[in-house]
This record gives C-alpha cells, structure tokens and sequence, in this order.
C-alpha cells in the first residue's frame, strides 16, 4: 500500500485565511442507500484538533548533508521503502527513504526520451518496483530502487495532454483524468484501447484524482460533486456520498468554463469539491474546499458514526497525507507553524536549527484522552 498527498495550487495561496474557530463536537447520521453509505455532517464548526490528533513520530525530510531544499509538495508518496516528494517548485521528484535520507531523483526535465517535458503526476506502479510519471508526451518508467531510466510507454493514437492525473492499476493499464474530454475518467488498458467511465460535468479542477488503499483503487469525486467511488472490474462503483447538511454546491452552480468558476469558487455558503481522501480501519479522512475558498477537514469514525469536521488548523498547518492500520501520515512546513500551534513544541529543534524542509508526521486520533 501507498500513501498520497496532493495540492491543489490554486488554494495553496489561500491555506493562510484567518480562521475564527470555536469548539464543538460533531456527529454525522449515516445511512446506507443500495451499496453505499451516506454521511451526512450536521455541523462543520469543530476546532479542538489538539485535542484529537496525537503526534507519535516526527521525521525531517532531507539534511544539511543532502543539501536539497524542498517547497510545497505538489503530491507526495509513501511506498514500502521509498517516499516520493513532487516538489510544487522545483517541479521534480525527490525520492527518500523512510529515514528521510535523500537518495536520488526520479527523471528531469528535458526533451530527451529519458526526461519529461512537462510533469503532469507521478505513482509507483502496484508492487511498487517503479516509478511512473504521466508527462506530456506520454509515460516514462523509472526503477524505484536506483533511479534509472526503463522505457517510455508508447500509447498509439491517444493524446496524453488531455490527462492530468492517473493511477497504474495493472501491467501497462492506467486509470486517467481529463479536464476537457468528454469523460472526467477514463480505464485505459494495456492494448491502448480508451474507455469513459465517468461522464464530466462542467469545468474540472487540477488535481490528483486517485488513491490506492488496502486493495481499493479510490476515484475522488469531480468538482462540485460528493460521491466517492472505487474502480471494479472497469466500473466506478459509488462507496460513499458526504453530504454537508444542505451546504453541497447544488448542481445549478457547476461551472461551465474558467469564469464560472472564479465566480463559484467564491461563493460563501457551500462546500466545493473533495481534495483529498485517506483511510484506514476505523477513519475515514477528508480535505475538502469549503465556503470561501477555506479548507475543511473532517475526520470520521466508520464504527461510531462520530464525525470532527472544522476549518483546518492555520497555526499548525498539518496536511494529511496518507493513513494505514490505525495510523495517519502528514507533512508539516515549519515556515506555517506559529508559537500557538500546539505542535510548536515538539519541532522546536528543529526550528532552531533553522531546518525548513517538511517534515513528515506520524499521528493517531484519540478521542477520549486520559
């Protein structure tokens, strides 16, 4: 299993918004309709992340001795025995390992056969023995132990810059986002043939669309949609629906082209899309873009029907990444973190010794603290 993490960069500028944030524990009123379940989340107010979220292990990406610099993660990965780090920057991908030592990087830019022309996303294939990177022109494979070049995937007679995300799902089989087709997803199999699997409706936004977790090959919802799919037997078959208590995009606001979207993207009352999604055996997790282009996170107990659902913590900037058995994986940039945050104290060494790049977390969510 691997673990991802994904920035949409047109909220990156935004993850910084003043927040008023108050305490308030949440429940959400499932339900399970045909082979589906409904969560429905009755507030959005929760603030006590403090309280919930229990750091175990903290591990610096990078040292003075790599002298690699890292931004922001555009995407990022955790494989069996290497990490993955897209940097949004430097638009490369640094591969470390668990101790998070760097250890080379996947390609480069270029235009020869070997190096990308333009970086749409990046995956380990299923046993993980490669790193695949979706670019412009096509597929190029790179061994994940070393580094090196292996081939680039000819796909005859479909045009890869229409696709913006993808996920390896069997020998030379790829699952595939567009933004302008007339599909949203798409199966593309091992012979080259192209498959529609979800019918896109209105202008898409950017970002990584697909998760591999415990077996299931998870398609994040498009935007101004909330239905979470698994990939089965070359269908999309629906797994959850989140619904926010009336404050959904109602469909008559999906954008049909960029202007539509500045214009919806702003509106103050409704939840917008889902960035990300995480789970483990008893959480389910979610990031979604909520009123006024804010981020929400919602952590959502699958055996109790509790739900914590609030504004993301500005003063800590913690970004979940990933979620196995019952931990959860995120990054944390130490230029984001404040002297209120309550993670402020468990990275102060680092800080002071000036370290800046992420720094990957390991944490449990506890409930009900002694």
């Amino acid at each position: 299993m691997f673990i991802i993490i994904t920035y949409n960069t047109m909220y990156i500028r935004n993850f910084s918004l003043g927040i008023c944030l108050s305490l308030f524990i949440l429940f959400s009123c499932t339900q399970k309709e045909e082979n589906y379940e409904t969560i429905k989340l009755t507030n959005t107010e929760f603030s006590d992340w403090s309280s919930l979220i229990k750091v175990n292990d903290i591990v610096p990406l990078g040292s003075e001795a790599d002298s690699v610099l890292l931004s922001l993660a555009q995407k990022c990965i955790i494989g069996t025995n290497r990490i993955l780090f897209w940097d949004y920057k430097a638009k490369t991908v640094y591969v470390f390992n668990h101790k998070g030592d760097f250890l080379f990087t996947a390609g480069r830019r270029g235009n020869a056969r070997n190096e990308y022309i333009d970086l749409r996303d990046v995956n380990f294939n299923k046993d993980e023995s490669n790193i695949e990177i979706l670019d412009l022109s096509g597929i190029k494979v790179y061994n994940s132990e070393n580094g090196s070049f292996i081939c680039k995937r000819e796909i005859d007679n479909i045009d890869m810059g229409n696709f913006y995300s993808f996920m390896p799902y069997d020998k030379k089989s790829y699952l595939l986002f567009s933004t302008n087709k007339d599909y949203s997803i798409y199966q593309l199999d091992s012979v080259s043939v192209l498959t529609g699997l979800r019918e896109r409706k209105g202008y898409q936004l950017v970002y990584s669309h697909f998760l591999y977790s415990n077996t299931n090959y998870v398609v994040y919802p498009d935007y101004g949609q909330f239905t979470i799919d698994n990939y089965e037997n070359g269908q999309l078959k629906p797994k959850y629906h989140v619904d926010f208590n009336g404050q959904n995009l109602p469909e008559e606001y999906l954008p049909k082209n960029y202007d539509e979207f500045n214009k919806t993207d702003n509106m103050q009352s409704y939840f917008k899309s889902i960035l990300s999604i995480q789970e483990n055996s008893d959480y389910l997790y979610l990031r979604t873009a909520g009123p006024s282009q804010t981020y929400y996170d919602v952590f959502y107990n699958k055996k109790s029907g509790q739900a914590y659902a609030g504004p993301s913590d500005k003063d800590t900037g913690l970004t979940v990444l990933g979620a196995s058995s019952d931990t959860f994986y995120a990054l944390i940039y130490p230029d984001f973190v404040t002297k209120e945050s309550y993670i402020y104290n468990l990275i102060k060494d680092y800080l002071d010794k000036g370290f800046m790049n992420p720094l990957l977390v390991t944490f449990k969510i506890q409930e009900n603290p002694s």
